[in-house]
């Protein structure tokens, strides 16, 4: 870990994935204390069937708490953190002028009630069915329900004969 902190090092944590594998539990709660650049990641498909980054974030902060038994580890900022702006760091994203990559979130659902501190409800309550709003670079990439620069029907087809494909090699 001090090599990591010392080197500069994006470190992705993918902890439905981890979970799923039976892989444990990574030390991101010593990762943080020690200056580790620390991402969310959502891992594969074959690891982690629905890529919710809220549904990530959410147990990076828990799986942390779990496996040190200290509810003050890994706070919700440090959570929204490596959701956000961790990962546009380690990819070079994160400057200043850039052109917006962000999501907006419908709070008005009863998940969301009561809404005493947003970043905790953000990290604690929200899931990804709340995104209503997508941009990446500058440009909506979805908007309530609609992908405009996807055809959905087509991915899904090519995803549906890559999976036939893999299993067949199998």
């Amino acid at each position: 870990i001090d090599v990591l902190a010392e080197r500069g090092v994006f470190v992705a944590a993918n902890p439905a994935s981890n979970m799923k594998l039976g892989s444990g539990f990574a030390p991101v709660a010593k990762m943080l204390a020690r200056g580790v650049n620390v991402c969310l990641g959502t891992d594969g498909m074959a690891s982690n069937n629905n890529h919710d980054m809220m549904q990530d974030m959410y147990l990076l902060a828990l799986t942390a708490k779990g496996s040190t038994n200290d509810p003050a580890v890994v706070t919700p900022k440090q959570a929204l953190t490596a959701g956000t702006r961790g990962g546009a760091r380690s990819h070079g994203r994160y400057s200043s002028g850039a052109k917006a990559d962000l999501c907006v979130l419908d709070t008005s659902g009863p998940s969301w009630a009561p809404m005493t501190n947003p970043l905790v409800n953000v990290v604690y309550a929200g899931h990804g069915a709340d995104v209503c709003l997508t941009m990446c670079d500058g440009v909506v990439v979805y908007r309530e329900g609609e992908w405009p620069t996807l055809d959905i029907e087509r991915a899904k087809a090519e995803v549906e004969a890559r999976t036939k494909r893999i299993i067949g090699e199998l």
